[in-house]
C-alpha cells in the first residue's frame, strides 16, 4: 500500500542485478484522500503467472443525508484479483483482457460476493493452475466464509464453508494454502 493519498495497492519486484524496481500502482480507490486498506495478497502459479488480489476498504464519511453524515463509516466495496504472465510488466483480468493500471474495482476483476463488504484472506494456485480465493466479512452480522475457484469457462465457482464451524462460532480472520497434493488448508480465527 502506498503512493499518493488515497494510497493504492502497489507491486514491486527485485531487479535481476539486485535492488528493487520502482513500485507500480495496480489497484486503487477513487475517493477523497482518506484511509484505505487493501490486504494485498500475491500468488504465483507453477508457470510463473502472478495473481495479485485485494479488498477495497476505506474509512469515509457517512451518507450526507443521514444521521451518520459526520461519522466515519468503515466500508469495503468488494475483493478483486488480476494476473500477469510477464512478471508484472502488464496486467489483465482472469480471462486475459488487458487492464490499465491502476485499476478500480469492477465486476470483471471481482471475487465473489460482488459489491460486498468482504476482506480477501487467501489466494493460492493448485498444481493444475486453478486459482482459489478465500473471502469473509469480519463481522458478526454475516457468517459466510467463501471459498471460490476460478473456472476458465464458467467464471467463479463458490462454496460457503460456514457449516464447518460450530453453530455458535463466526470466522473473523483466516488464511489458506494448497499443498503439493492439492489439498486446501484453512486456518480460521473464530469467535
Amino acid at each position: 500500500r502506498g503512493g499518493d493519498t488515497p494510497a493504492a495497492l502497489m507491486f514491486q519486484h527485485q531487479s535481476p542485478l539486485g535492488g528493487w524496481n520502482p513500485a507500480q500502482a495496480l489497484l486503487h480507490q477513487k475517493i477523497a484522500p482518506q484511509y484505505t486498506n487493501y490486504g494485498g495478497i500475491l500468488a504465483c502459479a507453477a508457470d510463473g503467472t502472478l495473481y495479485a488480489g485485494c479488498h477495497f476498504y476505506n474509512l469515509g464519511k457517512g451518507d450526507p443525508s443521514s444521521a451518520e453524515a459526520n461519522q466515519e463509516i468503515a466500508q469495503s466495496h468488494g475483493a478483486a484479483v488480476i494476473k500477469s504472465t510477464d512478471s508484472g510488466a502488464t496486467w489483465t483480468d482472469l480471462s486475459g483482457t488487458p487492464l490499465q493500471t491502476p485499476a478500480l474495482y469492477s465486476e470483471n476483476i471481482a471475487i465473489p460476493p460482488l459489491h460486498s463488504y468482504v476482506y480477501i484472506k487467501g489466494l493460492a494456485v493448485d498444481s493444475k493452475g486453478n486459482l482459489w480465493a478465500l473471502t469473509l466479512k469480519p463481522a458478526i452480522d454475516d457468517k459466510r466464509i467463501l471459498l471460490s475457484r476460478w473456472d476458465k469457462t464458467t467464471g467463479w465457482v463458490t462454496a460457503d464453508l460456514q457449516s464447518v464451524l460450530p453453530a455458535d462460532r463466526i470466522a473473523v480472520d483466516a488464511t489458506m494454502t494448497i499443498d503439493t497434493r492439492d489439498r486446501i488448508h484453512l486456518a480460521l480465527c473464530a469467535v
